[in-house]
This record gives structure tokens, C-alpha cells and sequence, in this order.
């Protein structure tokens, strides 16, 4: 593995925020039972990431890369039985924060269970499946199905417990965050009337940076505002998702921009953190003369005019 290109633990915030562990039942007609497993680890982004995508494969020396059918989205893969031992010893060693740890887990259960080929039994393949179950892809209903008629019910599971980590959780790197940034994190801004100033009524720009995440996961936001010291953390029932929010100039000068300029993002997500901090500038430098133009007006409309085209690359 290649430390130069990436800190490790913002390979593992991006898998938090964008990686996936899964294991596949698939028909293969030369084996015994007719059924076969495949696991994969995979990292899956939009296809302006394709240069952070190639960097990850040259990070670890091994994997694929393959397109979506509209190639809207690019996907590192790895599916080779020796480079997932890799994977898994990576993940040990610097492990997942949110509920993927759980997926990971279960995921390393059945990747031993076919290194000892217990998959080639009935019992095995039941229990496998089982276990699949349980991770974050289960077992299409039909597939389900068609396994059960020919094998018989799957095996009752005594799963491990998950730790909840909750109050206890310790981001372990800056790194870590930036890594989740990059799949997880926003730059971005709403507009709004101003009140009367000296030029007339102008349109003001609120700018905010963002990190949802789904609401089961929510401690991990409360950790990240811990550990950069602001945010606000709200969610939204309907969507299952929360998000840490800031648009406090003061908080978004004097920490998040010095904290992003000491860990640069790489990809997408370094282009928009980098665009946005053009528009922070000008606000700044507007706060500290007290007085808002329309030339600044339209210089931030300009900038934030190029920021949602980069956005909907």
C-alpha cells in the first residue's frame, strides 16, 4: 500500500461514507451444490471522481475498476480472495467508525468460513447465507426462496454484539474526517434579503458547510462537532437522515478553513471546498468593511454561479 498517496484513515472515512462490504450467492454449475460465494469490497463514486477512484487502486496495488451502464458512476472493486485477506487486516487495523463496522464484521465471518471451504457444504452455504442476510445487501427474495426449496430453512444465527459506541466514540484522525467529507460532506450556500444598507436592497448569500449522515449513525456526527469544536446537529424523521451544519462565519474562518487547508481534500470535494472558500472570502472581507455592495453582490453571485455548475457536473 501506498502511504504517500492516501493517510490510511482517509481510506477508511471514505469507506464509512462510500465503501461496501458484500457477499453474493451466485449459480456456478461446476460446483457440488450448484452455488458458489463472492465477496467483494468496493468503493462506488460519480464519475468526476474517476481521478480519486484511480488513486485508491494505485493506493492499495491490487482491484478493479469498472462503470456504471450510463458510466455516471465509477467503482473500485476487489473480489480476489488473497486481496480481500489484505482488506480485512487494513480494516483491522484502522476500522470503520459507523454501523459498517457491523457489515465488516460479518462479512469477515463468512470470509474465514470460505477459507476453510465450509461453503462447499449444505450447512455451510445455509449459514452463509444466513450471515448474508444480516449484512447490508441480503439475499434477493426470490434467490431466497429458490436456496430454502433446495437446501432446506436457514440455520437460527447467535450473532455478536455491536458495540454502540455512542458517547465513547474518539474520532482517531483528521484524516478519517476528510475521507468522510469527500463522500459525505458539502459545500454550499442559500440566498436571502438583506436589510437596507447604503447601496439599497441587495441579495446576500448564506454559506454553509454540511455532513449528513443516516440518523442510526447520528453519534458520529456529534463526535465530528466534538472533535472540530462547532456545529449544529438536526434531522429529518422522514428521511432517516441527519446532518451537522454550520454557517457561522466566525466558526467556518477560524476552524473549518484552517482544518481544510491543513488536510486538503483530494477529488470533487477539494474542486467545490476550494470554490466555495472564494465566495468565504468575500463575505469575510465584506464583515470586516461593514458594508455589502452590488459589486460584491454580483461577484459572489458569479462565484456561486460556477459552484452549483460544478456541482451538477
Amino acid at each position: 500500500m501506498s502511504y504517500t498517496l492516501f493517510n490510511p484513515w482517509f481510506i477508511t472515512g471514505l469507506t464509512d461514507a462510500d465503501g461496501c462490504f458484500s457477499v453474493s450467492i451466485i449459480k456456478v454449475k461446476t460446483c457440488r451444490l450448484g452455488y458458489s460465494l463472492r465477496l467483494d469490497y468496493a468503493i462506488n463514486l460519480a464519475i468526476r471522481d474517476k481521478n480519486l477512484i484511480l488513486q485508491i487502486k494505485k493506493f492499495f496495488n491490487f482491484g478493479n475498476i469498472s462503470y456504471s451502464k450510463d458510466r455516471s458512476s465509477i467503482k473500485f472493486t476487489v473480489t480476489n480472495f488473497i486481496d480481500l485477506g489484505i482488506i480485512i487486516k487494513f480494516f483491522q487495523k484502522f476500522p470503520l467508525l459507523t454501523s459498517k463496522r457491523h457489515d465488516f464484521n460479518l462479512f469477515v465471518t463468512v470470509y474465514e468460513m470460505v477459507g476453510r471451504k465450509e461453503h462447499l457444504t449444505v450447512f455451510g452455504l445455509l449459514r452463509a447465507i444466513a450471515i448474508t442476510n444480516n449484512i447490508n445487501f441480503p439475499v434477493k427474495p426470490e434467490l431466497l426462496a429458490k436456496l430454502v426449496q433446495a437446501f432446506g430453512p436457514l440455520p437460527k444465527l447467535l450473532l455478536p454484539p455491536v458495540t454502540i459506541l455512542v458517547r465513547f466514540l474518539v474520532i482517531p484522525s483528521p484524516w478519517w474526517i476528510i475521507g468522510f467529507i469527500c463522500g459525505e460532506g458539502s459545500f454550499s450556500y442559500n440566498e436571502m434579503t438583506s436589510s437596507k444598507m447604503n447601496s439599497g436592497q441587495l441579495l446576500r448569500f448564506g454559506l454553509r458547510f454540511e455532513v449528513s449522515q443516516l440518523t442510526k449513525d447520528i453519534y458520529l456526527l456529534y463526535a465530528i462537532s466534538i472533535f472540530l469544536g462547532f456545529g449544529n446537529i438536526n434531522s429529518d424523521k422522514k428521511r432517516v437522515m441527519s446532518k451537522l451544519t454550520s454557517a457561522n462565519l466566525t466558526f467556518l474562518q477560524h476552524i473549518l478553513i484552517p482544518f481544510l487547508l491543513a488536510h486538503p481534500i483530494p477529488g470533487f470535494k477539494g474542486l467545490q471546498f476550494q470554490m466555495w472558500l472564494q465566495a468565504v472570502v468575500v463575505r469575510l472581507q465584506c464583515s470586516a468593511l461593514k458594508t455589502y455592495t452590488s459589486e460584491d453582490s454580483d461577484k459572489l453571485a458569479r462565484i456561486l454561479s460556477d459552484l452549483t455548475k460544478l456541482r451538477d457536473k
